[in-house]
């Protein structure tokens, strides 16, 4: 998911019923609002990490993940946290 996306309407109205019906900042740079995104993104990433293994355990999964801090500042991948978690 790249850096300036997040501004379709689920995901907007999703911030809005979470933030007192405020829109997103318009900077997509946001530290609020990237946080927010990230954390939205590495809960469906283990979500579906686990619903994977639970059914194929032997299975090897891989987000392929590119180099750090590049990929969180342009991709929205926070690979560093799923190692730390242990559950990616």
């Amino acid at each position: 998911m790249p850096r300036n996306s997040g501004y379709d309407t689920y995901t907007v109205s999703l911030y809005q019923s979470q933030h007192q019906g405020n829109n997103p900042p318009v900077d997509y740079n946001n530290t609020e609002w990237v946080h927010w995104r990230l954390d939205i993104l590495n809960t469906f990433a283990k979500r579906l990490y686990k619903r994977i293994k639970a059914k194929s355990p032997n299975v090897m999964i891989s987000f392929a993940p590119n180099p750090y801090p590049w990929c969180e500042e342009n991709l929205m991948q926070e690979w560093p946290r799923w190692c730390k978690e242990e559950s990616l």
